[in-house]
């Protein structure tokens, strides 16, 4: 997980030492990182779109965690005319 703007993610994508690339985020931002990683080859895994990504560490309360995904992507769903 890497907070900040472009300059942090398009530093990590370039390195030499890392291989992979994993985002979750923007399709821009995805497009962005995509294209780097394309003329540096990198693998690179892309979820895009607002599918609310959230991470469960080994202390979780698990019923907690559960209801947090659930309504996230429950408000994924909400639309406005």
């Amino acid at each position: 997980m890497l907070p900040g703007g472009i300059e942090a993610g398009s530093a990590l994508v370039v390195e030499p030492s890392v291989r992979v690339i994993s985002f979750t985020g923007s399709t821009g931002g995805g497009r962005a990182v995509g294209e780097l990683g394309a003329k540096h080859l990198k693998r690179v895994h892309l979820e895009l779109g607002g599918n609310n990504a959230m991470l469960v560490l080994d202390d979780v309360d698990v019923p907690a965690a559960v209801s947090a995904g659930a309504w996230g992507r429950s408000c994924t769903r909400v639309r406005f005319a």
